[in-house]
């Protein structure tokens, strides 16, 4: 599995320059791009980036977005950082609970009990899509717990 260097010389052979380019400006070759419905984006802390450069791909397709929740500091901004930039865009962040079920975060991302790193950020017009989910979810969960 790769990771990002910071420290690792042009002249070093396991060096691998990748071009980077806004998600946002590709839309105009891949129009499908703005009917996007989730996007999971796993980037060694370096998610806000990545979505800054999809502002528009956020605002006409209103995917679910997946990220991993981490330690975004040594790239200068924090969870919260991250949490405002969604919210500003009318997303609610979710953590997966014990129970399989989504749960709410808070605005540093956190949620206690949570069993995994990623987070789901929902926009706010798929809320009572995820809720319905999550309800059919604890429901299925619980009958599998009573079952000898």
């Amino acid at each position: 599995m790769g990771h990002i260097a910071h420290d690792a010389g042009r002249d070093d052979k396991d060096v691998v320059t990748v071009r980077l380019k806004r998600l946002d400006s590709l839309l105009a070759d891949h129009p499908r791009l703005s009917t996007t419905r989730l996007i999971k984006c796993d980037v060694e802390g370096y998610e806000l980036f990545v979505f800054r450069g999809a502002e528009q791909i956020l605002a006409t397709a209103r995917p679910f977005v997946i990220l991993e929740h981490g330690d975004y500091r040594k790239h200068g901004y924090s969870a919260r950082d991250v949490h405002e930039f969604f919210a500003a865009r009318r997303y609610s962040c979710f953590a997966m609970a014990g129970d399989h079920t989504l749960s709410a975060a808070d605005s540093m991302m956190t949620k206690v009990g949570a069993i995994s790193v990623n987070r789901v950020m929902v926009p706010e017009e798929s809320l009572a899509t995820v809720q319905k989910s999550t309800l059919l979810c604890s429901q299925t969960a619980a009958e599998f717990a009573t079952i000898p």
